[in-house]
């Protein structure tokens, strides 16, 4: 049993195909549930066409959590397995893994309980940060979020003093925010261990968890291509500088501190360096493949995973880091320095060789 924590989604889409393409492999891709309850891709992605709007409709009805997610993956690849085993067919027997579905080190304690492998995936987190931002969201409703894509760059450019100039309002109303998170999730710890003192936490955990089911059981995202112009005629540019800020700083936080967090418990050893790990096959088979069966690749399977084109490329133009920390203005340039001298994942970074202190 296995899990990659990531919060990307391109390359883990990638490795999760070539890995399940492998006869003892069967890795599921951004699911909460055993077995997962997210049909294929292309089932729920139809393609935009000519900057018509993409939507796609997924049930969360099936969702477990960490801890019962983890137990049930194990029970099903001892399920699997045991098959197997009693017709005698050793050389069927699966690896049970899953990627992109709980980020961070939220599985960890419990992969760790059933002797699995517990890896995580690290990109440049400038890239990383600025392919997150690409995609500005818009919450119309509870069960609806439009997300717009326009040339972020573009407007970085021409709307670059006015980010500078609402940052730090923007800036202290999230940590205000997350103050008051903090304050609820420790009264929520205390009620909850109250509930549990007197018997009542878990009929009470049941029905609280059917209606969240209930009243969530869909969500739909729809993605329109619009130009800058036509985004700032829409909304205003005072609306949309402030959503790139709020994406801006959640997608800092999202990647560095979801690296900083994971590092801490597992070290560079089982970390995998994406950009590494989607060229070379010998750094897949032994930063991947070899940790979770415990034996090399056949030549003939990685030479077939290497022919797997990239999914869910999102990037019209390819930019280094360097290219996009400059194209961000001065507010977000101070911003990310300030939080990766404070993260212990910078040292992960260096050994990664992604030269972030050149670049800043």
């Amino acid at each position: 049993m296995f899990y990659i924590s990531s919060s990307g989604h391109t390359a883990t889409t990638w490795l999760s195909t070539a890995l399940s393409s492998h006869p003892n492999i069967e890795c599921w891709h951004s699911t909460k549930s055993v077995p997962p309850s997210f049909p294929p891709i292309s089932k729920i992605r139809r393609t935009a066409k000519n900057g018509k709007f993409l939507e796609i409709s997924v049930s969360r009805e099936n969702d477990l959590s960490e801890e019962e997610f983890v137990k049930h993956l194990f029970m099903y690849e001892q399920s699997m397995n045991g098959k197997y085993q009693r017709n005698n067919h050793y050389e069927n027997v699966k690896k049970i893994g899953a990627c992109h579905g709980f980020h961070g080190t939220r599985l960890l304690k419990y992969i760790n309980q059933y002797n699995g492998t517990f890896l995580a995936i690290a990109r440049n987190p400038i890239k990383k940060i600025s392919s997150l931002c690409l995609d500005v969201f818009f919450n119309k409703s509870p069960l609806n979020n439009l997300v717009y894509r326009f040339d972020i760059e573009e407007f970085y450019l021409e709307y670059g003093d006015k980010i500078n100039s609402k940052f730090n309002m923007i800036n202290n109303l999230v940590k205000e925010n997350e103050k008051i998170i903090k304050e609820k999730k420790i009264k929520k710890k205390i009620i909850t261990q109250t509930l549990k003192n007197l018997n009542l936490y878990y009929p009470l955990k049941k029905i609280y968890e059917f209606k969240k089911k209930f009243n969530n059981s869909k969500y739909i995202v729809v993605k329109k291509k619009k130009k800058v112009k036509k985004m700032i005629k829409k909304f205003g540019a005072d609306f949309i500088a402030e959503k790139i800020i709020l994406n801006f700083i959640a997608s800092c936080q999202r990647t560095l501190d979801a690296d900083d967090q994971i590092y801490k418990k597992i070290g560079f050893e089982d970390f995998i360096c994406m950009e590494k790990m989607i060229v070379s096959p010998s750094y897949f088979n032994n930063k991947i493949f070899k940790k979770i069966l415990k034996k090399d690749a056949e030549k003939h399977y990685l030479s077939t995973v290497f022919e797997v084109k990239p999914m869910n490329r999102h990037v019209s133009k390819i930019l280094s880091a360097t290219e996009i920390y400059n194209s961000w203005p001065k507010s977000f340039k101070n911003y990310f320095s300030e939080i990766y001298e404070n993260s212990k994942a910078k040292k992960m970074y260096a050994m990664m060789n992604y030269k972030i202190e050149k670049i800043i």
